[in-house]
């Protein structure tokens, strides 16, 4: 797995999979998950975290203690994008879209494309156990970044839920060889609210947004940088959830 892999290596790694389908990046890839993510996860990266990606985890939703470790290591996290499989126990795989890994917090983040957000079935139970198992003593936080605030819709099955019912649906489906058993599927269960946190593109845009208006430097020239970074966040994703031109 690459930890520490750039986000274009990262893009036009997955890019070089596509084969025939590569045709959908033609135009920018506009509307594609993985170009938005690219895109904004590459600029909160550089933006100052105490200003941008900080507020960010803050006014996300859900496991508020698990976000707010986080947020105090907003300038130590190392960003990795499309970093590769996590291999659960059976054979099973997991491919996070980004990983943002702390001294003492490791967060697996989902990043779903515009419009109402689909998960497939049991990817939100794997990519749980995935961040548990990854964590290794750290805090843990499966954060999803999504199309529009929940509900959200689970493939397969009829209707949609709120993000941690929909989890904890799926943990209570899992055969016991997967979970450990009846103790363990609980202790499972119990722990999704502290680990699971939800937020949306627009949420992100809003955050960054509130950063032009008002950070300010005395070096003009870094002014002007940070201002730059943060319009490329909040044009890209007006781009990508729009079908204007």
């Amino acid at each position: 797995m690459l930890v520490d892999g750039s986000v274009i290596g990262g893009l036009v790694e997955e890019i070089s999979w596509e084969g025939k389908r590569v045709r959908q990046y033609r135009g920018g890839g506009r509307g594609l998950e993985n170009v938005l993510s690219a895109q904004v996860l590459q600029a909160l990266d550089f933006l100052p975290r105490a200003t941008c990606l900080r507020p960010v985890l803050e006014q996300a939703t859900g496991a508020s203690a698990a976000r707010d470790h986080v947020a105090a290591e907003a300038e130590r996290l190392r960003l990795a994008f499309l970093p590769g499989q996590i291999s659960l126990p059976g054979g099973v795989g997991v491919q996070p879209d980004a990983l943002l890994v702390g001294p003492s917090t490791y967060v697996l983040i989902e990043a779903k494309g515009p419009g109402r957000s689909s998960f497939n079935p049991e990817q939100l139970s794997r990519e749980y156990t995935a961040v548990l198992q990854e964590a290794q003593g750290r805090t843990p936080l499966l954060l999803l970044i999504l199309g529009e605030e929940p509900p959200v819709k689970v493939k397969r099955r009829f209707g949609r839920y709120a993000v941690v019912d929909a989890l904890e649906w799926e943990l209570r489906q899992l055969p016991d060889g997967v979970v450990g058993g009846t103790a363990r599927r609980e202790q499972l269960i119990v722990g999704v609210p502290g680990v699971l946190a939800w937020t949306t593109w627009q949420q992100i845009a809003d955050v960054v947004a509130g950063v032009l208006d008002a950070y300010t430097v005395d070096d003009q020239s870094a002014q002007a940088a940070i201002r730059r970074l943060a319009q490329g966040v909040i044009d890209a994703i007006r781009w990508h959830t729009t079908t204007g031109g």
